[in-house]
């Protein structure tokens, strides 16, 4: 599981509506264009430095838009040492130390283990009620899982408490042949697929408006195209949002 946890601008709560990752190539575009981004997501472990060009274009982007904060490194799903209660348990550690609510998200899997005695989205719903943390939903890990292992992307989001779920997350796979199948991988480096656009319109009914972001981590496009992805997604939202007026 991977964490994050929303940050704002003074006065600028993060809004429900699309916002984009922030990556260091597009640090002087941001700050020389001012582009008309909604918000922006940055991973925290690359601005630990004590200074330097990365965290002053940080500092001066999060004095103009909403920022979210997003970590892979806080190691909240460890099993060393083995304590079954180990992944609530350091959830709420985390949470008390850093004084505030924080979102964990579903990964992308490519196995399964013959010990599970539950699926995901049951591990995923109980972890967070258990913890009291919310849900980030990376609607496009669980596309790549449901088809990687044979079950219905709705049985997920059906389990998830909608109360929890205060993020979601879109973006692109690639598929590989392995052993005689098709493999999805979430690569985070295409654009997002049309099935996981309708696999966000259901999620859209079920969880209401949430910030949602565009994750595309290699090949990464220009910002043009970035800002693209997020008016797309900002259409689908506004569409859902009359369909259920």
């Amino acid at each position: 599981m991977t964490d994050s946890f929303i940050g704002a601008a003074i006065g600028s709560p993060v809004p429900t509506k699309a916002g984009i990752g922030l990556r260091a190539q597009h640090h002087l575009t941001v700050l020389s264009d001012s582009p008309a981004a909604a918000w922006f997501e940055a991973h925290t472990e690359n601005y630990f430095a004590d200074g330097g060009a990365h965290v002053d274009a940080l500092t001066r982007i999060r004095a103009n838009y909403p920022l979210s904060l997003h970590g892979v490194g806080l190691s909240l799903g460890s099993a060393d040492p083995l304590d079954v209660l180990h992944l609530s348990a350091r959830i709420a550690q985390a949470q008390d130390f850093l004084g505030r609510r924080i979102l964990i998200e579903n990964v992308s899997s490519y196995l399964q283990f013959e010990c599970s005695r539950m699926p995901e989205w049951e591990f995923v719903a109980g972890v967070a009620a258990e913890s009291g943390c919310g849900i980030l939903l990376d609607l496009n890990n669980i596309y790549v899982a449901a088809r990687n292992f044979g079950f219905e992307a709705q049985r997920y989001l059906d389990a998830i408490d909608p109360g929890a779920v205060q993020e979601i997350h879109l973006a692109g796979h690639s598929a590989v042949a392995f052993e005689g199948q098709e493999l999805l991988i979430d690569t985070h480096g295409t654009p997002v697929c049309d099935a996981v656009w309708s696999l966000y319109r259901t999620a859209l009914r079920r969880f209401g408006d949430v910030p949602t972001l565009i994750e595309w981590d290699t090949d990464i496009p220009a910002l043009e195209v970035l800002m693209a992805e997020a008016a797309k997604a900002d259409a689908v939202g506004a569409e859902a949002h009359a369909l259920a007026a």
